[in-house]
């Protein structure tokens, strides 16, 4: 699509009533967002205890922990844990709710030396003399350990734990006591492990879970990666805690007021992505009710929102479906050629073994530009077209990034567009003002633009102090080490060059040829004028290094401390 074609689909998108009812439901606030505990282990630890223990539901056919208990019997049916045994008949008691459950009761933070060293029935947990020595040093803590007593006809009545590690954005952990406690196996031992070593008993149903907003990779369950490393350990999602307990509960009607205001705040949770600065957190779990409602607003407006996500990432390569793309300026401009009718854009697109959609290797930037020429087709025009379509789109994404980002992490097909998702997430958008004097001279401007409005301001009182502006005196003043990214293998040796000049005097870090103006501005738009004539300043900026080259411009003298420059999300 070109800029016109994106601009009547922003148009419809702005209009459609089932885009405008979903904005508003996404862009509000959620309980657990007001009180700043969005991504919070222990405040998701103290709720789940509140709703395991059954303190949300006035019925006794309704046990959520009974409902978590089917998803622990569903989970290692799927996915055998390889030192979990649950004998056939408690799995078949628990099934057919003949099993019932006695005198629930959870507590959050426990500690593993507490635990270690606790006498039960005149016995203590840890029959090891060895692992009890940890009672009286250990620092662990397990986040739930859920407590009742089980009966049914024809079994003998035995207590149950059920011990949940709970993991939002973080892994398991390794070497808590830094070989403090002195006991080999233990010291050694990862989160997990050690939980188990601690907690294990003979006379009790136990139950280990290991909570987390994604799955593990079955074949590598237990090494590490993503889940749980100890085999006793059963891993499940958030998204199996909102199938299998809180959508069924809200579907029923014994549930009081309160507690349903709460069970729904906290699924809108787990379904709203956090914003937190530059950091935008995908959903954590979506209902199947709310995974449609965003299907249907995907397929209808699927190019824009993919654009608008590539033009608002900072990502090299990105997958869409079942295709990989080489995201370079040089691509987007050959595509675009394309639809604008040069026949030779088509030899400048190929595909490698892996199916990634790239350019002709070797091919130069000017190339592509000159086959517009040959066909016709303005150069100046069409890169301008590409910026400032760019630019729009990545404006688009930054004003509906919540709403888009829980879109592309929850809808059906999200295997095919969960990867950009994610690598969206992590642009900066992080604005700038620029103050001189009280005065602003730039508003909530990106980074590239507020450094300009800096060095802009700079040259202005240069001359009006009487000295020459030339390049030079640029170069000088704000060496390439103002912005460590150009001194991290790129290919440009200074920030600043003559407006009409080649601007390439390097090479990049793999040795290779430079074939991007990505870091210029093509509209002029931005450039220093000097008494030479105009100076391109190269636009490409990260945060760190723009906030550092920020405070070095403060503190320069011909600013007399009347600069200052306020960051704003």
């Amino acid at each position: 699509m070109n800029k016109t074609d994106y601009i009547k689909q922003i148009i419809r998108f702005n209009a459609d009533k089932n885009v405008i009812r979903l904005k508003e439901k996404y862009n509000e606030a959620s309980f657990f967002e007001i009180i700043a505990k969005e991504r919070s282990e222990t405040t998701y630890s103290a709720f789940l205890k509140w709703l395991l223990e059954g303190k949300a539901v006035g019925s006794e056919e309704l046990s959520p922990l009974m409902m978590l208990l089917d998803i622990l019997v569903k989970r290692i049916e799927d996915y055998p844990c390889p030192e979990t045994s649950v004998s056939p008949e408690l799995k078949n008691k628990i099934l057919t709710r003949s099993l019932a459950l006695n005198n629930i009761t959870a507590t959050v933070e426990k500690s593993v030396g507490s635990l270690a060293n606790e006498i039960v029935d005149g016995n203590a947990v840890c029959t090891s003399d060895q692992l009890r020595g940890i009672a009286a040093k250990s620092v662990d803590r397990i986040d739930i350990i859920l407590q009742c007593d089980v009966s049914a006809e024809g079994m003998k009545s035995r207590p149950m734990q059920v011990i949940i590690e709970n993991k939002i954005d973080a892994k398991e952990g390794r070497k808590k006591s830094n070989g403090k406690i002195g006991i080999a196996m233990y010291d050694a031992a990862s989160q997990t492990e050690r939980y188990y070593m601690a907690s294990q008993r003979d006379d009790v149903y136990q139950w280990y879970v290991y909570l987390t907003p994604e799955p593990s990779i079955p074949e590598k369950h237990y090494s590490n990666e993503k889940g749980p490393t100890d085999p006793h350990f059963i891993h499940i999602t958030y998204q199996d805690v909102l199938d299998g307990i809180i959508t069924p509960l809200l579907a029923s009607s014994s549930i009081s007021s309160r507690a349903r205001f709460f069970l729904e705040e906290f699924r809108d949770q787990l379904t709203f992505p956090s914003l937190n600065g530059a950091s935008v957190q995908p959903s954590i779990a979506v209902g199947s009710d709310q995974s449609k409602e965003l299907t249907s607003i995907w397929k209808d407006y699927e190019a824009l929102i993919t654009d608008a996500a590539l033009a608002a990432s900072e990502g090299t390569f990105w997958r869409i479906g079942d295709v990989w793309y080489d995201h370079q300026p040089r691509v987007e401009l050959a595509l675009m050629l394309k639809e604008l009718g040069a026949p030779e854009a088509n030899s400048f697109l190929t595909r490698d073994t892996q199916g990634i959609i790239i350019t002709r290797k070797g091919l130069h930037y000017k190339e592509i530009v000159k086959a517009a020429g040959k066909n016709g087709i303005e150069t100046e025009t069409a890169e301008k077209d590409f910026g400032n379509a760019q630019d729009l789109l990545a404006d688009f994404w930054d004003r509906n990034k919540r709403f888009l980002t829980a879109l592309l992490s929850g809808i059906e097909e999200k295997e095919n567009v969960l990867a950009l998702a994610q690598e969206v997430a992590k642009r900066d958008t992080t604005k700038y003002t620029v103050f001189y004097d009280g005065i602003v001279l730039s508003k909530a401007s990106p980074k590239g633009v507020a450094a300009w409005t800096i060095v802009s301001k700079w040259a202005q009182l240069y001359k009006a102090a009487g000295k020459k502006l030339d390049l030079e005196s640029l170069r000088k003043t704000f060496p390439r080490t103002c912005n460590p990214y150009y001194e991290q293998g790129k290919w440009y040796k200074h920030l600043f060059y003559p407006k009409d000049s080649c601007i390439y005097d390097g090479e990049k870090g793999d040795g290779s040829v430079p074939t991007s103006h990505w870091d210029i501005d093509f509209n002029g738009k931005y450039d220093i004028q000097t008494d030479d004539g105009p100076v391109v300043f190269l636009k490409m900026w990260r945060k760190d290094a723009l906030e550092q080259f920020i405070e070095k411009a403060e503190a320069m003298p011909i600013f007399q401390g009347k600069l200052s420059v306020v960051s704003e999300i």
